[in-house]
């Protein structure tokens, strides 16, 4: 299966359906239910980046978030944007 080519919902849904969990992918993957709101420093623990970086992320609009000044982000909104980056190394 070619895992590289697939967004983060097509992935979920083929492990969904049966499909191998392929080898090197993150723990985190697992980690992190895809309900889960969590704040920038537990998403920068969980996926091994400074706290400071996600914050960026959300700035810039490559990561939703809710909230004011305390931003909660949605665990299935991390793993869609981590999954662009992890899937070249499928």
């Amino acid at each position: 299966m070619v895992y590289e080519k697939m967004t983060y919902d097509e992935f979920a849904k083929a492990i969904k359906n049966g499909a191998p969990i392929p080898h090197g992918l993150p723990n985190y993957y697992g980690e992190i239910d895809d309900e889960m709101m969590l704040p920038p420093k537990d998403v920068a623990d969980a996926i091994g980046v400074h706290e400071e970086t996600v914050r960026r992320w959300i700035l810039a609009k490559k990561i939703p978030a809710t909230g004011y000044s305390r931003k909660k982000i949605k665990g299935i909104d991390v793993k869609r944007y981590t999954w662009i980056k992890d899937r070249k190394w499928l």
